[in-house]
């Protein structure tokens, strides 16, 4: 009995100094078949009125990397008479562990753009650069919450409590 206790105890005390190691190894297993394009197709797009939305996985030196590329409706409470505008900025804390996958986006009016960004730029500064130019709306920058889960390889399921829309992003 004495030696089930300390063989016990030896397990949490492994785990409890491990386990930040042990996150982080679930973190990345596997991580290689999420990289990827998926789009979110916006049942209000058109040819004339794009307002789909992606999101780009990729491995860059063992680390995963995401970026979103979004609309101003993603932070803007209720846009009224004018058009949205768009931005890419990196997935911030982003982790996969499982089936879930978890980030945040910070979003300032200086990231918003006049029209949708091109998936090979990959910062508000390329896009700058290769003549994007700033919205010329304002309004409250933003950091906002994302998890949602993997239905396959292939699909991100997003239930989004502070929005009546749930988005499922399908890898392309």
């Amino acid at each position: 009995m004495k030696s089930l206790i300390l063989g016990i105890l030896f397990l949490l005390s492994y785990y409890s100094v491990n386990s930040d190691k042990i996150h982080k190894a679930q973190q990345y297993v596997n991580f290689e078949n999420y990289c990827g394009v998926y789009k979110f197709k916006h049942p209000s797009s058109s040819q004339s009125h794009n307002e789909d939305q992606y999101i780009v996985l990729s491995k860059i030196n063992r680390i995963l990397i995401g970026l979103y590329y979004g609309t101003s409706d993603e932070i803007d409470e209720a846009r009224e008479d004018y058009f949205q505008a768009y931005f890419v900025v990196k997935m911030e804390n982003l982790s996969i562990i499982g089936d879930s996958i978890k980030f945040t986006l910070y979003v300032s009016n200086e990231d918003l753009l006049s029209k949708p960004i091109s998936l090979k730029l990959k910062s508000t500064q390329e896009a700058m650069s290769k003549g994007y130019k700033n919205w010329g709306n304002k309004i409250p920058s933003a950091k906002k919450e994302y998890s949602g889960i993997f239905i396959d390889s292939t699909t991100i399921f997003f239930n989004l409590e502070d929005s009546n829309l749930n988005k499922t992003f399908r890898k392309i």
